[in-house]
């Protein structure tokens, strides 16, 4: 994507944030609702890297506990090598 190119999501919010009504209880819950569907978003693809790779909850918990935790997505991890 190009730096100077907004995606329809950006595109969306502003759209909604341009609306002189939003007042920061408005502003409040929807950044809230965002950030619960982002964080569903992530649970549901790393529930599905779990699967893939047929973790145990072991070697997730140890994932969880990591600084790094994009080995997961690269594969480059020793734990998720079964």
């Amino acid at each position: 994507m190009n730096v100077n190119s907004l995606s329809s999501l950006q595109l969306e919010l502003l759209k909604a944030f341009a609306r002189p009504s939003v007042d920061e209880t408005d502003l409040h819950e929807i950044r809230k609702m965002l950030s619960q569907y982002f964080a569903k978003k992530a649970s549901a693809e790393a529930q599905k890297l779990v699967e893939q790779r047929q973790l145990t909850a072991d070697e997730v918990e140890a994932i969880a506990n990591q600084h790094n935790r994009k080995a997961l997505l690269h594969g480059s991890r020793q734990l998720a090598h079964k």
